[in-house]
């Protein structure tokens, strides 16, 4: 589910390793990706232990894709309900990234397309120029990726990204289609090979 999940949410690939089971939460009737470093139900010496952001904009509300969704997300969120982790996923010296790192790079170099440009980080690439192509409001782009929404007091100071409407972010979101997916296991594992292989050209 991680490359998915990046694809279809831009996510930074340690935001999406880090991810907690309980980080996946409805906000305004819209199912939601919950990107932050508090640990939600710990104890509070242990809320800010073993999540970290790249900095105070990547908190946020993400809405989940309704791709995602269709594939059968929320019946995997289900089924992971008694682990605290998202994802099967095992924190290393430099956090829940490096445990997904190597097994994407070994599933690139198998199905022949793995180069020095292409890492897990090349979603939110991807994600990025999706959303151009997709006409996608480029400010709601920057709020759903944690991007900068630039300089200037109307922005720093006033603009509450967490308090902008959920449907309206999810419907931009939704906007973004990528044609390679369906919810058998085997035509989603071989689209994501044709994706990446037309990616490479």
């Amino acid at each position: 589910w991680i490359p998915l999940v990046m694809l279809y949410s831009g996510m930074r690939p340690s935001e999406a390793a880090q991810l907690d089971t309980s980080d996946v939460i409805t906000k305004d009737d819209v199912w939601c990706f919950n990107i932050t470093t508090e640990t939600a139900g710990a104890e509070v010496g242990k809320r800010f232990k073993d999540k970290s952001l790249k900095k105070p904009a990547s908190t946020r509300l993400v809405p989940i894709h309704q791709k995602l969704i269709d594939l059968g997300f929320l019946e995997y969120v289900k089924q992971r309900s008694n682990y605290k982790k998202l994802f099967d996923v095992s924190e290393r010296a430099n956090g829940y990234y490096e445990s997904i790192v190597k097994q994407f790079n070994a599933w690139l170099n198998k199905v022949g397309v793995k180069d020095k440009t292409h890492a897990p980080h090349s979603f939110r690439h991807t994600f990025k120029t999706a959303s151009v192509n997709a006409r996608m409001d480029q400010n709601i782009t920057r709020i759903i990726g944690g991007w900068s929404l630039g300089g200037g007091a109307d922005i720093e100071t006033y603009l509450h990204t967490n308090h902008v409407d959920r449907k309206m972010i999810k419907a931009e979101l939704d906007k973004l289609q990528f044609d390679i997916l369906s919810r058998d296991a085997e035509v989603v594992c071989f689209g994501m090979i044709d994706f990446v292989k037309s990616e490479n050209k």
